[in-house]
């Protein structure tokens, strides 16, 4: 579950943030400027793919932080996961459906056509926020991890970093996230980076991660982002599983050791 040695450098980490943000914020604050002028309009060849290239900001410093001389480790972050560990992928897409879907009362946006569910997936998946993951949960966690040496702290650190890296958003007038608080929205990505994070730390796999956060964008799409009391219950049941799934992990782990090695001082 522990991150391999070579991401203890907090240079590293601070290579990450600083590439990440000045390829993002970049693209997304001309967007905002150009919509401000009235330029272009958000829907614009233009600023549509600077919206694209903008989201490819934590995977290319994902590159940028990480040693990527070995080829292995995109195969290992991509295409490996631990044994059996599918089925918390899908508690967890399940637990963030129902949340979405229950504090909207089950009301759908009229804009998004539920039978194009699978292409607005597809397109969240792997472009549209899923390809952020390799960035966050498997790059900046980690390492975050090892500097503060709690996961605890380096989960809510990296989904406040997460929060704050959208903010360009609330700049560009027509945003779909507009029509959210900022401080709802932050408060919300801080909660799913505990269910993120820790399907991270218990699978290995940032392809789960990708296809969670995917999921969690195509529903949002869906049933929108509706800050009620219904939101806040499905995101504390999250955070709660969250820890709970880690726990168990770690005690299965731990077992594991004892079981292989003996007891300690034995």
């Amino acid at each position: 579950m522990r991150s391999t040695p070579e991401l203890k450098s907090p240079a590293r980490l601070a290579r990450y943030i600083a590439t990440s943000f000045a390829i993002t914020w970049s693209c997304w604050g001309l967007r905002a400027i150009i919509s401000n002028l009235g330029v272009a309009s958000i829907a614009d060849p233009l600023p549509s793919t600077l919206w694209l290239v903008g989201g490819f900001g934590p995977a290319i410093g994902a590159i940028a932080a990480l040693p990527w001389r070995d080829k292995s480790t995109l195969h290992r972050l991509f295409f490996s996961a631990r044994p059996k560990t599918a089925n918390r992928l899908i508690m967890f897409a399940v637990i963030i459906v129902a949340t979405l879907a229950l504090s909207a009362g089950f009301r759908i946006n009229p804009n998004v056509s539920p039978a194009l569910l699978p292409l607005i997936w597809l397109a969240a998946t792997v472009w549209a926020g899923g390809n952020e993951e390799v960035g966050w949960r498997a790059t900046m966690q980690p390492l975050l991890e090892h500097i503060t040496g709690s996961w605890l702290l380096s989960t809510m650190g990296t989904g406040a970093t997460w929060a704050i890296w959208h903010l360009p958003f609330w700049f560009t007038p027509g945003d779909p996230h507009l029509s959210t608080p900022f401080w709802a929205f932050a408060l919300m990505a801080i909660a799913l980076s505990f269910p993120l994070c820790s399907l991270y730390a218990t699978t290995g796999s940032a392809t789960y991660c990708a296809i969670l956060h995917g999921t969690i964008n195509t529903f949002m799409s869906l049933f929108g982002l509706n800050p009620n009391e219904m939101l806040a219950l499905g995101l504390i049941v999250l955070v709660v599983t969250s820890l709970w799934l880690l726990g168990h992990a770690e005690a299965q782990e731990l077992r594991s050791d004892t079981a292989a090695n003996g007891p300690i001082g034995s």
